[in-house]
């Protein structure tokens, strides 16, 4: 495999910063967590209230219980806990050493600092969007501390509204600006309420692939990052197929050159193809394969894209699917907010609202979950995606 690696998901260490005492640093991995909290990951550490799913809303007090009830029977306050420390302990092989080795975390509410075996990696603003840190020189073979300080925006220290936190992109942030921080249709909340995992490569990576998908083809680019002290020099192969059946529908393999230390932009396409198109009444998916390989063969990395052949456009006052007009058959919400990482409960709503002839959904206040857009494409939902938030 070139991108081996594991899941870190499951139970976790808390421990609330309101019981840390003045002298501890939670972050160094010999500060003994015999009396931490088991904190189940992913999920929010407050009672989850989204939309109208809430207290003194009428839409469905089951709801509510339900959330009270999971708080109460974790083994600390949950409820008035507005920032926590969070730990893992995970086995790294020998092998790791000499790989380039990210932490992905497909999102935390709603700031976080983020410390491997003592060493800070970094930190995070905002409760929806996904982030990469790189633990390569913090990995170690055997045991390793993974340690995370999550906020839910109103534990800031220090009351100064103005005082400048950090920086996204160009603009400072200010606590004022951390204290509003969009939190869609949930409550204000924290935790680690989406998946993360330790991804494992070599040092010379794909690190993002863009497409756009055509009737008959796809065109797109890959960022590649090269850790190495010298270029690289290799093919990238790229297969499309059939998820259905497996069918191979295309395949290519072109020279890539890496310099070291740069990222590298390589444009990929593929035309004069005949795919089943996708649409919601015949929702009809390909993985892309995308392999880095060496010059000696070997596989660097690897990453899989699904795929979607369809055009959506707008052409006077009509809509035009397949460059076919399309009448949107929808309805507003689905229960996306009540269970964000729930494969099952995704798969089943949404083919229910299919066989119902409800074929488009917005995501409104907030965006859907990368497991609720993966049921969309499978089930044959088209959904317009709205709220999306730092």
């Amino acid at each position: 495999r070139g991108r081996p690696g594991s899941g870190l998901d499951g139970d976790w260490l808390q421990l609330p910063e309101s019981d840390r005492l003045a002298d501890q640093k939670p972050y160094e991995p010999d500060l003994s967590d015999e009396s931490w909290h088991v904190m189940p990951v992913p999920d929010f550490i407050k009672p989850s209230y989204w939309w109208i799913y809430g207290p003194g809303q009428g839409t469905s007090d089951n709801w509510v219980e339900a959330e009270e009830a999971r708080c109460d029977a974790l083994t600390f306050d949950a409820k008035s806990t507005s920032a926590a420390w969070y730990r893992q302990w995970f086995r790294a092989p020998a092998s790791y050493a000499d790989k380039a080795c990210v932490l992905r975390f497909e999102a935390v509410s709603a700031l976080c600092q983020v410390w491997l075996n003592g060493v800070h990696l970094g930190g995070h603003t905002g409760m929806f969007s996904p982030f990469e840190l790189d633990a390569s020189q913090a990995l170690r073979p055997g045991m390793n501390c993974l340690t995370l300080l999550v906020s839910d925006g109103s534990y800031q220290g220090a009351e100064d509204s103005d005082e400048v936190l950090g920086v996204a992109v160009t603009v400072e942030i200010t606590r004022d600006m951390v204290s509003g921080l969009p939190h869609g249709m949930y409550n204000r909340n924290l935790g680690l309420w989406q998946p993360v995992e330790l991804i494992v490569s070599d040092p010379a990576r794909i690190t993002e692939v863009q497409i756009t998908p055509s009737l008959t083809g796809v065109t797109g680019e890959v960022r590649f990052d090269n850790a190495r002290t010298e270029t690289t020099t290799g093919e990238l192969a790229l297969r499309l197929t059939e998820r259905a059946s497996g069918k191979l529908l295309y395949e290519a393999r072109q020279s890539v050159v890496l310099p070291p230390g740069n990222e590298t932009i390589i444009p990929i396409g593929a035309s004069n193809l005949a795919p089943k198109l996708w649409s919601p009444e015949h929702p009809n998916l390909y993985d892309m394969e995308l392999n880095l390989v060496g010059a000696d063969d070997s596989l660097l990395d690897t990453v899989n894209v699904p795929v979607g052949f369809r055009t959506f456009e707008v052409r006077g006052n009509r809509l035009y699917l397949n460059v076919q007009p399309y009448w949107l058959r929808g309805a507003n919400h689905c229960p996306s907010g009540l269970r964000p990482n729930d494969s099952q409960l995704a798969h089943t709503f949404l083919k229910l609202m299919h066989e119902g002839n409800t074929m488009i959904t917005r995501t409104h206040g907030s965006s859907f979950t990368r497991t609720w857009l993966d049921a969309a494409d499978e089930e044959g939902v088209g959904v317009s995606l709205e709220g999306i938030w730092p």
